[in-house]
């Protein structure tokens, strides 16, 4: 991820934006830089360090910055999800 500092905030540019299609079984092709949602919903998700955590107060619209190796399809209600690399 690259960053350039701009007026004193750092300005974060990513390389690649994927759809995501949940899964129970597959995780994503490599770890996540962020997530993008374009309908709120909960979230449940590995993290590199930890499994089957729900997210439930992700803004919509907003890239968050997780590290994320797999979106359950089973336990998401979200829509519009997409791989921040």
């Amino acid at each position: 991820m690259a960053a350039v500092v701009t007026s004193g905030k750092p300005l974060v540019t990513y390389v690649s934006i994927q759809v995501v299609t949940p899964s129970d079984t597959v995780d994503l092709p490599t770890p996540t830089r962020g997530i993008l949602l374009s309908v709120a919903g909960t979230l449940k998700v590995d993290t590199n360090y930890d499994t089957g955590i729900t997210l439930t107060v992700l803004n919509v619209g907003q890239v968050h910055p997780l590290q994320i190796k797999r979106v359950y399809a089973t336990g998401t209600t979200a829509t519009g999800i997409f791989a921040i690399y």
